[in-house]
Order: C-alpha cells, then structure tokens, then sequence
C-alpha cells in the first residue's frame, strides 16, 4: 500500500512539473509587447516563437488580426493574404492599388514585394495603427505608399472614378466586417473607383452566417466572379466588366512566379483553386 501512495505521488509530482512547463511555454510562445488604446478598442501586439501578430482581443486567443514572420518580414503567413495576391493575375501592371483596412500590413508588404513600383493607398479608421505598425511590423508611409484615415466606405462615397486597378477590402472589427461595407451602396462606389478592367476582392470567414449575404450582395453588383476558399478564408473576385478566361489568367500567373516566391506563395497552388472552379456568373 506504502509503494502505491509513493507511485502516486511521484506521478502527481511529475504531473505538475509538466502543468507547469506548458503554463511557462504558453507564456513565451505569447509574449505580448504592446498594448493600445484607441476610440476602436484595445489593440495588442505580441510575439510567437516565429511571428509577430496584432489582435484586437487579449492574447491568448485564435482571433488574430495579422502576422508578420520575424525571420522574413515579406512571408505571407495566412491564407487569405495568398488569396489576395492573385487579383494581380487579373490585371495588366497594376498602377495603383486601394486597400481598406490597415491591420499589422500584411497585404501592403507583400504588394510591395510583388509590385515595387505600384502605388498603394489604404484607408484605415484607427489612427493608433499607423505608428503600431511603422514600429512593430516594418511598414510606413512613403513615396509610393500612403495611408489615409478615414471610414472606409465614407472614403469609397466620396472617392475618384476610375482611379484604382485593384481594390482590397481587407477591414474587419472584432468581430467581423463592418456593416456599411457589405452594402449595395458601398459595392457600387467600390465598382465606380475601379478601372475599365480592374478587379475588387473581399475578404471574408468561409463558415459565417453571412455568407448567403456576401454572395447575393456580389451577384446584384457584379456581372462575374470568383469564389475562392483555403483554410478558414474566403476571398471573393469581381471584376468592374468581365473578368478574363481561366488560360488568360494561367498566362499572367506564370509571369510572376519568381515574385511570388519572395513571399513564400506557390502560384501553381493559387491558380488550382481557379480551374477547380468554374467561373462564377451572376445566375
């Protein structure tokens, strides 16, 4: 009886030392660097074993903003961020590139890396990220890059014709996208702002209660378009007139193939996602 309560012990013991190496490996692997307070909320900033991630919930949580690889700041780390990038199979050198939404700039690094040259402009509505994200995620204002405060679907109302080849909306709360961007009204000054044969993609939850909504909302503006699901992601594509056939985009995905590679983003992968569809017409 003696030698069980010894056993006992012993397993409790050792119990506890692994309770408490997970508790100190949890700690690390979320360490929080900076915490924000704007009119929006709290914004944190925290650091994995790999990456550097924003959120708008306290960490430790799985609803997570953006990340940047530490080691390699241009790797794209999460699927919708690689969805995105295959709007520029759409479209002939892109000149200038709207994004909705700032978060930690994952989609505006990237861009960068791809498209050296473009001009991007994005609209954020927190005036706290622009210096969280110069300071913590290695993206700030320059020549070709400029970040604008306003509410993202004020900024489409009131917002040039024809002055941009892609549009990015990439703006989410806490909890999802904001309401007045899921509107016709906001879709129509969307398609207004693009070029003859630019292209709008929207990033959305691929198991969400508005996903009929999202759907209708695109048909009723849009004549075609692309559905595309990885993971938890779904991005969707819609062109301003039509889009191009599936060989036109294969053709234009090939042209960037060492690019993309800088980003840690597999092209073949992106355009199976393509031809595993048909394209999508407004029926």
């Amino acid at each position: 009886m003696k030698k069980n309560y010894i056993k006992i012990g012993i397993i409790f013991f050792l119990l506890s030392i692994v309770i408490i190496l997970n508790i100190k490996y949890n700690n690390e692997e979320e360490q929080i660097i900076a915490e924000v307070e704007s009119n929006f909320g709290t914004t944190w900033v925290f650091d994995t074993k790999e990456l550097r991630c924003m959120s708008f919930l306290k960490p430790p949580t799985p609803i997570i903003q953006s990340c940047m690889n530490k080691n390699n700041h241009k790797i794209i780390s999460y699927d919708y961020a690689r969805l995105f990038t295959s709007t520029v199979f759409f479209v002939d050198n892109p000149r200038k590139i709207l994004v909705i939404g700032l978060g930690g700039a994952t989609i505006q690094r990237a861009f960068n890396a791809i498209l050296p040259r473009t001009h991007i402009d994005t609209v954020e509505i927190n005036d706290t990220l622009p210096s969280l994200v110069e300071k913590y995620f290695d993206y700030k204002e320059d020549n070709l890059n400029k970040i604008i405060i306003d509410d993202g679907a004020r900024f489409a109302k009131n917002g040039k014709e024809a002055e941009y080849d892609i549009i990015l909306i990439d703006a989410f709360s806490a909890d999802y996208i904001p309401p007045q961007m899921l509107t016709d009204d906001f879709m129509q000054n969307v398609k207004r702002m693009l070029t003859e044969n630019g292209v709008v993609a929207i990033n959305t939850f691929a198991n969400s209660d508005y996903t009929d909504l999202e759907i209708d909302l695109f048909k009723r503006n849009f004549d075609n378009y692309f559905k595309l699901l990885a993971g938890s992601s779904k991005v969707m594509i819609a062109g301003k007139n039509s889009l191009p056939s599936l060989a036109e985009v294969s053709a234009n995905a090939n042209l960037w193939r060492f690019r993309f590679i800088e980003i840690g983003v597999d092209q073949y992968i992106l355009l199976s996602l393509f031809k595993n569809l048909e394209k999508q017409l407004d029926n």
